[in-house]
């Protein structure tokens, strides 16, 4: 070759590379050239990840070639369609914008079985209340004699640990918090009448076991086995289930109480007027006064997490956060909002707040609430999903789900067709239980 043609192609070389090495970065980087807007732009990156994994991937109508989890680079920023399928779950779709230089995440996507519900009782299933631990379920059914027996299931087995004939047909049901007692409670009066362990071991009639028989509006639990609080109109009674006695314990008019390591919380109406109170156990007579609350208040107290006491004020509606900061030192946060019912997150960090019409998402740490729905028909009754990123509800003939990612539409699914309350979700076995109008009892997998 000679030596013109030598220094050319030479030249050629390095021009080449000069043009096309930066281009080469450029492109390492995450930078593309865009035809439509004629200019180079930085691209962005979609994260997609699903619970469970190996779920199809849609973007923008067409296919992704790999399943859940991936990562999609070099994306032109602006809005990408996503959508996440499995075979016999709920398809999960959402509107993402991507960002240039970003990343931006679905988060794992909690999808939902679309399963068909499971017949488990196929009796006519009255008064059905679930454990607040999601252990046990009871209920009563009526039986040959046109009573009614009182059923005690375990959730998880649906094997039947308790049974007792001959409860009156109109009477009312609920768990103990910790869910070793069922309480039955007179419709008319609202008044506990009777105390019954789920093993079958006690089974207390109130009026029997006190000769001068004052009507229990709450019971609560102790620490102390087989004891109970006892809320009557003159103040609060131990109640020993093993020996079936009454004690006085503290006198007044006494709404509620908890009992929180050595000490009790009681809320007190002294001169028309809700006071919080505070006595330790061992010095019950040198209680003392911590908030002073409202006038015309009836008020319930619970005590979930390690940071709150919750203040349900159920004749107005309204609820309030108590932050117990030291031994006399209390915060109390209450919340502006009509709230009929409260559930905090299975992880106890956040709160789910509700009323006829609407469902709120409260962040005491953050203090920030969220509105997930307002609707003009009502809403029945609502829990969280097994994983916490979703609102299990009762509105319109069906039970629903939305999620908590607010970005773009919330996605909103239908679980189960029924307009009969309550229902309950097991967390332990992430199962739906429910009842139809027939009063049959079904469950159904819900993740």
């Amino acid at each position: 070759m000679k030596k013109k043609y030598r220094r050319i192609y030479a030249f050629t070389l390095v021009l080449v590379f000069i043009v096309v090495a930066p281009l080469l970065v450029l492109y390492a980087t995450g930078y593309r050239y865009d035809f439509d807007d004629h200019k180079v732009i930085k691209t962005g990156v979609l994260s997609v990840d699903s619970d469970p994994r190996n779920a199809q991937i849609t973007i923008n109508g067409g296919k992704f070639g790999s399943k859940t989890p991936t990562v999609i680079k070099n994306l032109f920023p602006g809005d990408y369609s996503v959508i996440i399928e499995k075979e016999d779950y709920f398809t999960w779709e959402k509107t993402l914008q991507v960002f240039p230089n970003r990343s931006t995440s679905t988060e794992r996507v909690s999808l939902l079985k679309s399963s068909s519900p499971t017949l488990v009782v196929e009796e006519r299933v009255s008064n059905i209340v679930f454990s607040p631990n999601d252990s046990y379920l009871a209920y009563t059914i009526v039986n040959e004699k046109k009573t009614n027996d009182l059923i005690i299931k375990q959730q998880g087995t649906l094997r039947t640990i308790h049974s007792i004939e001959g409860i009156d047909v109109k009477t009312k049901l609920a768990f103990s918090s910790n869910a070793n007692y069922v309480y039955l409670i007179n419709p008319e009066t609202n008044y506990i009448t009777r105390i019954i362990s789920v093993d079958g071991q006690y089974d207390i009639i109130l009026d029997l076991i006190s000769p001068s028989y004052i009507p229990i509006k709450r019971i609560t639990e102790s620490s102390k086995a087989n004891v109970l609080y006892a809320i009557s109109e003159s103040g609060i009674k131990q109640i020993n289930v093993e020996e079936k006695t009454f004690k006085r314990f503290v006198d007044g008019i006494i709404q509620d109480v908890v009992e929180i390591g050595q000490s009790i919380y009681y809320i007190e109406v002294q001169e028309n007027v809700s006071v919080l109170m505070k006595a330790d156990l061992n010095d019950l007579d040198n209680s003392h006064k911590l908030l002073t609350l409202s006038h015309n208040s009836e008020c319930l107290l619970s005590y979930i997490t390690q940071n709150y006491l919750t203040l349900h004020d159920i004749q107005n509606n309204e609820l309030s956060l108590i932050g117990i900061q030291d031994q006399f030192s209390l915060k109390l946060n209450k919340l502006n909002l009509n709230v009929s019912r409260f559930v905090w997150s299975p992880d106890e960090n956040n709160l789910l707040l509700y009323n006829d019409f609407e469902i709120w998402l409260f962040n005491p740490e953050q203090d920030q609430q969220e509105l997930l729905i307002r609707s003009s028909k009502q809403i029945k009754y609502a829990d969280w999903s097994p994983d916490g990123r979703w609102m299990i509800y009762s509105h319109e003939g069906f039970i629903k789900a939305i999620e908590l990612d607010g970005r773009e539409k919330r996605n909103i699914v239908n679980l189960a067709q029924t307009d009969i309350i309550p229902f309950a979700v097991n967390k332990n076995n992430k199962v739906l239980f429910f009842h139809d109008s027939s009063q049959n009892l079904f469950q159904q997998p819900i993740q």
